[in-house]
């Protein structure tokens, strides 16, 4: 079988000093993962330890120092709010350049854009300039429109969605559930138990920039909460 992703010999670092005094941290170091069709992950770790880096890895908004990540699915991505926007214009029309990116033949962008403006709540502000908004809105605005859009792509999702109140939160966790058996894969970074065990298949647990344990949902959990406990 094919993996979906694969990542080989990933390496990425941050850096801190100046000039001679420059020492790197690494994230993560020499760390090789494969998802398949089918996975439905779960990256498990606590704070601060690279999940969300990981996460935006995986999506190509961040670029690994060494080694190499391959991505052989389209993929939609719940991570940062406000992520591509323009706010000079409508949410409307924002959510039109999504539709266009993710390939949404015309014919059926209108009825679209109508699910994303309901699914949002945003209303009359639908049609109002992005740079209008607040965060709350800006995140409504991103999360229905990629989650109307979303088809036949992977799902790379940090639980916290940026700053989506919990109202709105608990929305879009309904919607996912109707997606998650018909996405060919998953991955969730999340410190929610429930969720895990409700959503994933698979468990990542990470520590000390190395995957410390990959297998089965439960045991991994079991494992992280032996070492260090679900927070």
């Amino acid at each position: 079988m094919t993996a979906r992703i694969s990542v080989n010999g990933l390496s990425f670092f941050r850096r801190a000093g100046n000039g001679k005094d420059t020492d790197a941290k690494f994230i993560f170091r020499d760390l090789n993962l494969e998802i398949f069709e089918g996975d439905r992950v779960g990256l498990i770790g606590n704070n601060g330890v690279g999940k969300s880096t990981l996460l935006r890895l995986l999506s190509g908004i961040l670029k690994p120092d060494e080694g190499k990540i391959e991505v052989r699915d389209q993929l939609t991505v719940l991570l940062d709010s406000g992520f591509g926007l323009d706010p000079s214009l409508s949410g409307r029309e924002n959510a039109r350049t999504m539709a266009i990116l993710a390939r949404v033949e015309k014919v059926n962008r209108s009825k679209l854009l109508e699910e994303i403006r309901n699914f949002s709540e945003l209303n009359e502000a639908f049609e109002l300039p992005v740079k209008t908004y607040s965060t709350g809105m800006v995140v409504r605005l991103v999360l229905s429109a990629q989650l109307i859009l979303v088809e036949d792509t992977g799902l790379i999702i940090d639980e916290g969605f940026g700053t989506a109140d919990a109202q709105f939160q608990k929305k879009t966790f309904l919607r996912i559930e109707q997606l998650i058996n018909s996405v060919p894969f998953m991955v969730l970074a999340s410190h929610n138990e429930e969720m895990l065990k409700s959503y994933c298949n698979r468990g990542i647990v990470i520590r000390e920039s190395a995957i410390a344990f990959d297998g089965g949902i439960e045991e991994a959990l079991q494992i992280y909460g032996q070492s260090e406990g679900i927070k």
